[in-house]
């Protein structure tokens, strides 16, 4: 594998932002026909080492960047494109309001005349999707798909730019079974093609499944990097985070207290029938299903983003109308979505301002302003409790890890104080420290008085963290069990077919 022909090598790239090292002295080298994936925890330096790759940032001076065997000094996201470095970021950079032919096409080669026609740019797209195994209709507008599908979309757009280089960012973080294997194949023929892939994930069983080399960054340096071969999953974890770590449980302690929700017979958008479920203070109930299983329209529902059919929702025994967010709010209801990035964070506002937005009435004054030496009470209070990072609270919220937004998002709620909180894929795309710290928030949640209704398709996280675990399939709750009586396979099994094995 070593033999094979290197196509892009960055030496010694270092990065500072206002004082702050984010990189340090850190190498990669990617190299045709091969898989190197990049682990580490959120916040190691991984998203800044691809953003110098594809020129979004510039390194510190005393970087080396060779780009298909020529040294340059500094490159540009059009420059880099041009040289065939195509970047899938975890933000996916799509055209909500574009087809996706139209969506594909920007990469492409124009015809004659520096235009396609739009007739083309469909066929174009319908050839690709098709030869990708991609059942989906190509004039459909991109906003209209599930976070799954664009992110496959995405994927496909990269691979009809012809890119030698091709990095994907957790690429599997919202896609089903199928749409994985799909993946898969599309990077196999990728690497028999001769592109180098940097694969960047959390889930380290995919790692193992598709690299044939990995580097470890740690603190913005690279800690180890070999053939995949030559380590062990625990190996791989030490490195990542500085010690050996286990997935620990975090299930609250004690009897469940008061019922805060209650959704009787409810019907939601795409369902096959009704839902009816319970969640009580010192518990989490875990919502578990396959993708498209109907677990996210229903708590769409619950917090007003699209109207029920049918059916009745009470808070704390009360029934109640819950006919848009604001209203949700109000009721003591908060919603953590699974795509923090596009329907969470406001990006390009500062973290203060995420996570008090949920909570303005702590920080208003006597004319219902807000006064910003409360709103920094407040915000260093959560900061410090939450050690999210960088500690600054001016800084733009878009700019921090998915761990770190997802603590704003958190910290968000729990300055509110909700009565219930939903929490849609709490770790996704988040690191093994991370996941622990958030599991720990969750429990916190529970046992001070919150019921937490969380939707996870980790079935290790599931029984990890819940008191009682609901398994919805086709739009019904089809089993009720808990961890003490389940195992993955057990779990898995109900999603399928609705029976235990």
């Amino acid at each position: 594998m070593s033999q094979e022909p290197v196509l892009v090598s960055l030496e010694k790239v270092s990065k500072t932002y206002s004082g702050i090292t984010v990189l340090s002295g850190a190498n990669l080298t990617i190299r045709a026909g091969e898989v190197h994936a990049l682990v580490g925890e959120n916040g190691a330096g991984k998203s800044t080492l691809m953003k110098i790759l594809a020129g979004a940032e510039s390194p510190d001076p005393g970087a080396t960047l060779s780009y298909f065997g020529t040294e340059r000094q500094g490159v540009d996201p059009v420059q880099t494109l041009r040289l065939g470095v195509s970047v899938i970021y975890q933000d996916l950079s799509l055209f909500p309001n574009l087809s996706v032919a139209e969506n594909l096409g920007f990469t492409r080669a124009r015809s004659r005349g520096g235009l396609y026609r739009h007739s083309t740019w469909v066929d174009d797209a319908t050839t690709l999707l098709r030869k990708l195994g991609l059942d989906y209709d190509p004039t459909a507008l991109v906003e209209t798909l599930s976070f799954g599908q664009r992110q496959m979309v995405a994927i496909a757009r990269a691979v009809a730019s012809d890119a030698q280089v091709i990095v994907m960012d957790e690429p599997t973080s919202a896609l089903s079974s199928a749409e994985v294997s799909l993946l898969y194949g599309i990077i196999e023929d990728l690497r028999a093609r001769g592109a180098g892939i940097v694969f960047i994930s959390h889930k380290l069983d995919e790692v193992f499944r598709i690299a044939d080399r990995v580097s470890v960054l740690r603190d913005g340096q690279v800690i180890t990097s070999g053939p995949i071969g030559d380590y062990t999953e625990d190996e791989l974890i030490a490195a990542m985070v500085g010690r050996r770590t286990e997935y620990e449980s975090a299930r609250v302690t004690g009897q469940p207290g008061r019922e805060v929700l209650r959704v009787e017979e409810l019907l939601v958008d795409g369902a096959t029938g009704p839902v009816s479920l319970t969640v009580h203070e010192n518990e989490i109930v875990a919502l578990t299903g396959l993708v498209g299983s109907g677990r996210t329209e229903l708590a769409h529902t619950i917090f007003g983003l699209t109207p029920a059919r049918a059916g009745r929702i009470s808070i704390d025994g009360k029934q109640v109308r819950v006919g848009s967010p604001a209203q949700a709010v109000r009721l003591g209801i908060g919603y953590v979505p699974e795509d923090r990035r596009a329907q969470g964070i406001f990006a390009g506002h500062a973290v203060s301002t995420n996570l008090c937005v949920a909570a303005l009435d702590q920080t208003l004054g006597a004319v219902r302003q807000v006064v910003p030496a409360k709103e920094a009470v407040l915000t260093r209070h959560y900061v410090e409790e939450l050690d999210i990072r960088p500690a600054r609270p001016g800084i733009d919220a878009g700019t921090l890890s998915g761990g770190n937004q997802q603590k704003v998002l958190l910290a968000r709620w729990m300055a509110a104080r909700p009565r219930l909180l939903i929490v849609d894929e709490p770790t996704n795309g988040i690191d093994i420290g991370a996941k622990r710290e958030i599991h720990q928030l969750l429990k916190r949640l529970a046992e001070t008085g919150t019921a937490v209704l969380v939707i996870s398709s980790e079935l290790p996280e599931v029984l990890a963290i819940a008191s009682r675990i609901l398994v919805m399939r086709q739009g019904r709750i089809v089993a009720q069990t808990t961890p003490e009586e389940s195992t993955q396979e057990s779990i898995l099994a109900l999603e399928l077919s609705g029976e235990q094995p």
